[in-house]
């Protein structure tokens, strides 16, 4: 059986998504107190809490964190694929279109490990100094140089192979 990470045509690609059993959890509890709320309140009757608040912003709550939110991670990811040519990649939703670059363009690249709450203030898209952080779990991936000194981390559950990809232009 083939590499996961290499399509048959030897292009690198790669699909991240979140610790499913943390973000379920999270998910569940805000899930199950929204939908509660709007249970108690809104069906039954009964305002939810010592202080309820007014029935749209119950609505509001039950329509963001019962439906939009558990929806938003449910899609989201962090694809990464490398040709003979080019280096795309996407957080989707966030991004639609993938962002593209030719590995000509890239000055350096290097395999590194990375505190992600210490160093970027946890996973998703992250801004520091002049890096923009892609990561969605772990603490590996591939930092890029460019001409122009801008530095992008993506991270990767294979950043070696990522990497290998990468340096092959």
């Amino acid at each position: 059986m083939g590499d996961k990470y290499l399509k048959p045509d030897g292009e690198y690609y790669e699909v991240q998504r979140f610790n499913r059993i943390l973000i379920a959890l999270i998910i569940g509890i805000l899930l199950l107190v929204s939908w509660y709320s709007f249970y108690l309140q809104i069906i039954a009757g009964i305002p939810f809490g010592n202080n309820p608040a007014p029935d749209f912003v119950v609505i509001l709550i039950a329509a963001v964190f019962g439906i939009l939110f558990p929806a938003f991670f449910a899609v989201l990811r962090l694809e990464i694929s490398v040709d003979d040519r080019s280096l795309r990649f996407r957080f989707y939703p966030v991004h639609v279109n993938y962002r593209e670059t030719a590995l000509s363009e890239i000055s350096a690249a290097e395999e590194v490990k990375y505190r992600p709450i210490m160093e970027y203030g946890g996973w998703g898209i992250r801004f520091r100094r002049n890096i923009r952080a892609y990561t969605i779990r772990g603490n590996e991936g591939v930092m890029l140089t460019f001409a122009d000194g801008r530095k992008i981390l993506l991270g990767s559950q294979k950043a070696d192979k990522l990497l290998k990809a990468i340096r092959k232009k």
